[in-house]
This record gives structure tokens, C-alpha cells and sequence, in this order.
């Protein structure tokens, strides 16, 4: 009898362990996912707020339509090329790693944004800009490490979303950020957002066991 309670006791002490481990997997996963979505729309705000600000820097620089749209269209280029090529560097040097390096590059590429005079060194920040853009696949990856299969479709919908509303904040702001003060400052702005962003993607090194590889059901 003594024996069968201990077994017993034993048996309801590892399941309990194992809920504690389940449910602290759980609130982290779901932590990640906010500061990951975050990023995600502040990066697409940032993106979209300086949309409205083509027709400012042709007149700024003096330049034809079919050289300004290289602000878009240089970035995305790089942004394609860089996908792949971080999708390997994660695999040597770690996501987290991969995932705060490009967005330390975004962030510098906004910064040096905002104070170019001139289209070439706006088209330079812009590709640094598009390399640190290669940090949302990465992100996407993290998050199939984190979530359980049953969950993972909910968190690539809350994640997806976040790209959509950021597009339409970026262009409700820029339009009035750059109609009041200029389109300098739409980099500056997205400079302080981006700061913010890459002290809450630190924040994912420091949760216990975030990138440990959930076993999912077959």
C-alpha cells in the first residue's frame, strides 16, 4: 500500500512538472509572438510612411520619377536576395543572433536615411535598409520553433496581420508627418521606433528556452 502511494505521488508530481514546463512554453511563445508582431509593424509603418514622400524628394534632388521609385525598388531587390542568405546564416550562427544583427542594419540604414542630401547616399541607406528587411523570415522561423503544430497557424495570422496594419498606420502618418515638418523627418521617426524595437527583440535572448523546438504532433 505504502509503496503504491509513492508511486502514485511520484507519478502526479512528474505531471505536474510537466504542465509547469507546458504552460511556461506556452506564455513564452505567446511573448515572442507580441514582440516579433510589434517589429513587424513598425517595420512595415516605417516603409509604408515614406511612400508619400516620393514626390518631395524629386523635387529635393531634382531628380525623374523613374530615378526615384530605385528608393523602392533597390531596397526590395536587396530584400529578395538577402532572404535566402539569412535563412543559412541562422542555420550557423543562431536566429536570435541573425534576427538583432539585420535589424541593427535596418535601424542604421533609417538613421543614415535621414540625414542624406542626396539620391545616391539615399539609395545606400535604402539597401542597408533591405538587407536588415531579410530579419522577417528569420522571425517567421522563430516562430515555427516555438509553436506547436495546432498553434502555429494562429501565430502566422496575428504575425501576417501586423504587415497590413502597419501599412495603412504608415500611410495615415507619413502623409501628415511629411506635409508638416518634411520627409527627413519620417526617417528620424521610424529611427525611434526602430530603437524600441530592437530593445524588445533583445528581450527574446533572454526568455528561458524560447527557441527550444516544440515536439509536434504527427
Amino acid at each position: 500500500m505504502t509503496e503504491g502511494l509513492k508511486k502514485l505521488n511520484s507519478s502526479m508530481m512528474i505531471k505536474s512538472v510537466q504542465l509547469l514546463r507546458t504552460n511556461n512554453k506556452t506564455s513564452s511563445s505567446w511573448l515572442i509572438l507580441g514582440i516579433l508582431s510589434s517589429t513587424l509593424l513598425a517595420v512595415m509603418f516605417s516603409e509604408t510612411m515614406l511612400l508619400p514622400a516620393i514626390p518631395e524628394i524629386m523635387k529635393d534632388f531634382n531628380i525623374p520619377y523613374n530615378t526615384a521609385i530605385w528608393v523602392f525598388s533597390a531596397y526590395l531587390i536587396v530584400a529578395a536576395v538577402m532572404t535566402p542568405i539569412s535563412g543559412r546564416l541562422s542555420d550557423i550562427y543562431g536566429k536570435k543572433k541573425v534576427l538583432l544583427t539585420l535589424l541593427l542594419l535596418y535601424t542604421a540604414g533609417i538613421i543614415a536615411g535621414g540625414f542624406t542630401t542626396n539620391i545616391s547616399a539615399l539609395l545606400i541607406s535604402r539597401i542597408v535598409q533591405g538587407v536588415g528587411l531579410a530579419a522577417v523570415p528569420v522571425a517567421f522561423s522563430i516562430l515555427r520553433d516555438v509553436f506547436p503544430v495546432e498553434k502555429l497557424s494562429i501565430a502566422i495570422g496575428v504575425f501576417s496581420s501586423a504587415y497590413s496594419a502597419g501599412s495603412v498606420l504608415g500611410l495615415l502618418f507619413g502623409a501628415s508627418i511629411i506635409q508638416s515638418i518634411g520627409w527627413h523627418a519620417t526617417f528620424f521617426f521610424n529611427s525611434s521606433c526602430s530603437s524600441n524595437c530592437n530593445n524588445n527583440n533583445s528581450n527574446i535572448c533572454t526568455i528561458k528556452k524560447t527557441t527550444t523546438t516544440i515536439k509536434r504532433k504527427h
